[in-house]
């Protein structure tokens, strides 16, 4: 269900706001002058997408960010504004949310455990881990003493309602119970997941490495968890992490719009993700370990993952050192506290999109035919060709820059030409190209022209298409014959490029 922040995100009209908030107006696709830094020329707002951009002081976002950088007031008042002005009534804060005999349970051992973490959690945590003390009560860490069972009975809570919690375990023979205990057995850290005022979820670490991290079982999870501490998904420019003590240093070098995947990645969160991107900016900021017989696996395979899934400009990948673990390793080096939001903030203004990243991915191998193998298994020219022409150079240079002849790469970009490859899949799955469906063939470049391009009809009833900053009248005519020759027609031989290119001595793909 849609929250209250992206119901005002959607009814504003973030460029009319931007200029009726400034008294400023737009000189093309930019304001005249950006509101917070006066630069000219700089300040984009995409209305479509609700963002707003300076490309030279850096700010950006979306307009309740917009609302609380240029009035100066907090998240919560900038929603009172935005609110206002798009006519929405808010809700009178809510009250205490009505508690299951299941929430009692998970409330109380969240209590329960955080009281004990004076027995052993303090001294791996703050000494050993380096986390503050403050941030470790507000997210409610705590640990295990194997004893949860027997509080929990003091508290009068039932064996039956204790086991539906997850939490408590029973052992049986013969059909009679032997005994009860606690699923996170002794010494243990424990994360309990606050969403609101209720607990959704406990994960945990064995401080002495001795034990794997596990956490509730899926059957126990609160339906609606997704993340760690998802509270944050109500931030724009949200930071995904894997782990706790990744996201316990982000919170610390102050950034509370992290939240974490705990475990691998699964279908859910990814859909989750998906809906969050729509209106947001995700960073990906995941571990450094890779698995090359599993490229969607471990922290980079989920980045590649996660992107493959979410075709979207909306996703930035933070990179930083290889020889660095995690974001908790990276923070927890930088001993200034005062220098950690800094830094962190230089590496989110460094972060790049995923076509830059899988390049940066290639650029590691040294055989030149492993690295167009890598980028032609994840799409990569693909999804070059799917982006604005005006940025494809950007990526071209990229490519050239590992050794390979520009004008090999942009001959590959030909081929990889989406409407190219759905019409070759096309006549591939009818077999004969005598029995393909002329109408379904003009329906696929209908579609293809209309998204990369523009139609428009004159008063004389002409049919125009507006392709790539040239006009061309829709008729049988040579420049629209050419035009559909060379976007349409598959190549009837797709290596002769590459035999030309090795004649003249040019390394070809």
């Amino acid at each position: 269900m849609e929250n209250v922040f992206d119901q005002v995100k959607t009814a504003l009209n973030i460029q009319e706001v931007i200029c009726r908030e400034t008294s400023l107006a737009m000189k093309g696709k930019h304001l005249e002058e950006c509101p917070f830094c006066g630069g000219h020329g700089c300040f984009s707002i995409q209305a479509e997408n609700g963002r707003f951009k300076c490309f030279q002081c850096a700010e950006g976002g979306s307009v309740i960010d917009f609302l609380m950088k240029h009035l100066g007031i907090d998240e919560a008042g900038a929603l009172q504004r935005g609110a206002a002005m798009a006519g929405i009534t808010l809700d009178k804060p809510a009250s205490a949310p009505r508690l299951t005999v299941v929430d009692k349970i998970l409330q109380q051992a969240a209590e329960y455990y955080h009281q004990n973490i004076q027995n052993g959690a303090r001294a791996y945590l703050i000494e050993k881990r380096g986390h503050r003390d403050d941030v470790l009560k507000k997210m409610m860490v705590g640990f295990s003493d194997g004893d949860l069972v027997n509080h929990l009975a003091k508290q009068k809570f039932s064996y039956d309602d204790m086991l539906k919690s997850g939490l408590v375990r029973m052992d049986a023979e013969n059909g009679k119970t032997i005994r009860y205990y606690d699923f996170f057995s002794k010494n243990l850290v424990i994360f309990p997941h606050v969403c609101g005022k209720k607990i959704f979820h406990f994960s945990s670490k064995d401080p002495s490495g001795k034990k794997p991290p596990y956490q509730l079982p899926a059957d126990f999870r609160h339906k609606q968890w997704f993340f760690y501490n998802q509270d944050a998904l109500k931030y724009d420019g949200g930071i995904l992490v894997e782990g706790e003590n990744d996201l316990l240093s982000v919170l610390e070098a102050g950034f509370f719009n992290v939240f974490g995947l705990i475990g691998q990645i699964s279908d859910v969160q990814i859909k989750r993700l998906e809906r969050y991107c729509k209106t947001n900016t995700l960073y990906l900021w995941m571990d450094n370990d890779y698995d090359p017989e599993k490229p969607f696996a471990k922290g980079l395979g989920y980045v590649r993952k996660i992107c493959q899934a979410i075709d979207t400009d909306n996703i930035k990948i933070i990179v930083y050192p290889d020889q660095v673990k995690d974001p908790d390793d990276f923070i927890q080096a930088i001993k200034d506290p005062k220098e950690r939001k800094k830094t962190v903030d230089a590496l989110i203004g460094a972060s790049v999109d995923y076509i830059t990243w899988e390049i940066g991915q290639a650029a590691r191998m040294e055989d030149k035919a492993k690295i167009i193998s890598h980028l032609e298994k994840f799409g990569i020219f693909q999804r070059i060709t799917r982006q604005p022409e005006i940025w494809q150079p950007v990526y071209v240079d990229r490519i050239e820059a590992l050794g390979f002849p520009r004008k090999a790469i942009e001959a590959k970009l030909e081929t990889e030409h989406d409407l190219k490859q759905k019409l070759a899949l096309y006549f591939e799955a009818v077999g004969n190209k005598g029995a393909a469906d002329p109408i379904v063939i003009s329906n696929m470049m209908f579609e293809f022209f209309k998204k990369e391009g523009k139609f428009y009809r004159t008063r004389e009833d002409e049919v125009f298409l507006l392709y790539k900053n040239r006009t061309y009248s829709i008729s049988n005519n040579l420049p629209f014959n050419a035009l559909i020759m060379k976007t349409a027609k598959p190549s009837a031989n797709p290596g002769a490029g590459e035999e030309r290119l090795e004649r003249s001595g040019e390394p070809g793909f």
